[in-house]
Protein backbone atom coordinates (compact mmCIF):
# COMPACT_ATOMS: atom_id res chain seq x y z
CA UNK A 1 0.00 0.00 0.00
CA UNK A 2 1.28 3.31 -1.03
CA UNK A 3 0.86 6.51 1.53
CA UNK A 4 0.79 9.74 0.39
CA UNK A 5 0.63 13.04 2.34
CA UNK A 6 -2.95 14.67 2.19
CA UNK A 7 -4.44 17.78 4.08
CA UNK A 8 -8.14 16.79 4.06
CA UNK A 9 -10.56 13.80 3.20
CA UNK A 10 -10.75 15.99 -0.36
CA UNK A 11 -7.19 15.60 -1.12
CA UNK A 12 -7.46 12.31 0.21
CA UNK A 13 -10.54 11.25 -2.36
CA UNK A 14 -8.69 13.26 -5.60
CA UNK A 15 -5.42 11.32 -4.70
CA UNK A 16 -7.00 7.75 -4.62
CA UNK A 17 -9.48 8.20 -7.63
CA UNK A 18 -6.64 9.77 -9.70
CA UNK A 19 -4.16 6.67 -8.98
CA UNK A 20 -6.71 3.89 -9.92
CA UNK A 21 -7.01 6.03 -13.01
CA UNK A 22 -10.65 7.72 -12.72
CA UNK A 23 -10.64 9.53 -15.91
CA UNK A 24 -13.77 11.78 -14.59
CA UNK A 25 -15.92 12.57 -11.48
CA UNK A 26 -19.44 13.53 -11.75
CA UNK A 27 -21.28 15.51 -9.23
CA UNK A 28 -23.96 17.55 -8.27
CA UNK A 29 -22.73 20.84 -6.23
CA UNK A 30 -23.88 21.04 -3.07
CA UNK A 31 -23.35 22.20 0.45
CA UNK A 32 -20.21 19.30 0.68
CA UNK A 33 -19.16 20.46 -2.84
CA UNK A 34 -16.88 22.99 -1.56
CA UNK A 35 -13.69 20.72 -0.28
CA UNK A 36 -13.73 18.92 -3.18
CA UNK A 37 -13.36 22.69 -4.98
CA UNK A 38 -10.57 23.36 -3.23
CA UNK A 39 -9.01 19.89 -3.57
CA UNK A 40 -9.10 20.32 -6.98
CA UNK A 41 -7.87 24.27 -7.28
CA UNK A 42 -4.55 22.86 -5.08
CA UNK A 43 -4.20 19.77 -7.13
CA UNK A 44 -4.10 22.02 -10.21
CA UNK A 45 -1.84 24.21 -8.91
CA UNK A 46 0.44 21.90 -7.67
CA UNK A 47 -0.07 20.18 -11.27
CA UNK A 48 -0.94 17.25 -9.65
CA UNK A 49 -3.43 14.55 -11.48
CA UNK A 50 -7.33 14.86 -11.20
CA UNK A 51 -9.93 13.33 -12.44
CA UNK A 52 -11.43 15.76 -14.74
CA UNK A 53 -14.49 17.27 -12.84
CA UNK A 54 -17.97 16.96 -14.02
CA UNK A 55 -21.22 18.47 -13.06
CA UNK A 56 -24.77 17.24 -13.82
CA UNK A 57 -27.94 18.87 -12.45
CA UNK A 58 -29.97 17.39 -9.44
CA UNK A 59 -31.01 13.82 -9.92
CA UNK A 60 -34.67 15.37 -10.65
CA UNK A 61 -33.92 15.55 -14.18
CA UNK A 62 -34.21 11.89 -14.41
CA UNK A 63 -37.98 11.77 -13.97
CA UNK A 64 -39.81 10.42 -16.28
CA UNK A 65 -42.04 12.72 -18.41
CA UNK A 66 -45.23 11.03 -17.00
CA UNK A 67 -43.90 11.52 -13.71
CA UNK A 68 -44.13 15.45 -14.47
CA UNK A 69 -47.93 15.36 -15.84
CA UNK A 70 -48.94 13.89 -12.90
CA UNK A 71 -46.82 15.09 -10.40
CA UNK A 72 -49.75 18.68 -9.93
CA UNK A 73 -52.66 16.33 -9.71
CA UNK A 74 -50.97 14.24 -7.00
CA UNK A 75 -50.16 17.45 -5.52
CA UNK A 76 -53.68 18.90 -5.41
CA UNK A 77 -55.09 15.23 -4.37
CA UNK A 78 -52.72 15.52 -1.44
CA UNK A 79 -53.85 19.20 -0.71
CA UNK A 80 -57.53 18.93 -0.82
CA UNK A 81 -56.91 15.86 1.75
CA UNK A 82 -55.03 17.84 4.14
CA UNK A 83 -57.69 20.46 3.71
CA UNK A 84 -60.36 17.89 4.91
CA UNK A 85 -58.57 16.90 7.69
CA UNK A 86 -57.81 13.40 5.75
CA UNK A 87 -54.38 11.80 5.37
CA UNK A 88 -52.56 12.01 2.43
CA UNK A 89 -52.51 9.20 -0.02
CA UNK A 90 -48.91 9.75 -0.97
CA UNK A 91 -47.00 10.38 1.78
CA UNK A 92 -43.07 10.43 1.46
CA UNK A 93 -42.44 10.05 5.25
CA UNK A 94 -45.00 8.01 6.70
CA UNK A 95 -43.46 7.51 10.13
CA UNK A 96 -44.25 11.56 10.90
CA UNK A 97 -48.54 10.81 10.27
CA UNK A 98 -49.34 9.78 14.00
CA UNK A 99 -47.92 13.55 14.76
CA UNK A 100 -49.39 14.74 11.90
CA UNK A 101 -52.95 13.33 13.26
CA UNK A 102 -51.90 14.98 16.90
CA UNK A 103 -51.23 18.51 15.10
CA UNK A 104 -54.23 19.06 13.60
CA UNK A 105 -56.70 16.98 16.07
CA UNK A 106 -55.02 19.72 18.49
CA UNK A 107 -56.28 22.65 16.19
CA UNK A 108 -59.73 21.36 15.97
CA UNK A 109 -58.99 20.06 12.16
CA UNK A 110 -62.46 17.73 11.93
CA UNK A 111 -62.29 14.72 9.87
CA UNK A 112 -59.02 13.54 11.58
CA UNK A 113 -58.09 9.82 10.27
CA UNK A 114 -56.95 8.16 13.26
Amino acid sequence: MKRVPVESTADAYLEILAARGIDYLFGNGGTDFGPIIEAYAKRTALEQPVPAPMTVPHEITAHSEELYERLPIVAAENVLRGLRGEEPVHVRNPEVLPRWRQRLADLGVSGVVS
